[in-house]
């Protein structure tokens, strides 16, 4: 059945209207394998609902690999602020050796 439907039975069951924005255009899902996009309203629930994990299981994955990336660059950084520390201390150290 699809998800129009589905939203008709919804709003006679429960005696209330479709909301409005529920009609908007936009409301797609673009289908990679088939290049495609499809009017959601349009979907039946079971492709919608494997065409949302698939997208959710998409996003986490990306969010995870930004994650890995924003680690990286902290790790990055805390390196160079140890390599610069180092540099430092070595040249003040023997700045002060060459004073006494």
């Amino acid at each position: 059945m699809k998800i129009k439907d589905l939203l008709k039975i919804q709003s006679i069951v429960e005696g209330k209207a479709i909301p409005s924005d529920m009609f908007d255009k936009g409301l797609t899902y673009y289908s990679e394998s088939l290049d495609k996009s499809y009017d959601i309203l349009d979907m039946h629930l079971v492709h919608f609902i494997r065409a949302f994990a698939k997208t959710q299981e998409k996003l986490f994955d990306k969010n995870a690999e930004l994650e890995g990336v924003e680690n990286f660059k902290h790790q990055v950084t805390d390196y160079e602020k140890q390599k610069l520390k180092e540099i430092f201390d070595d040249f003040f150290g023997k700045l002060n050796e060459k004073r006494h």
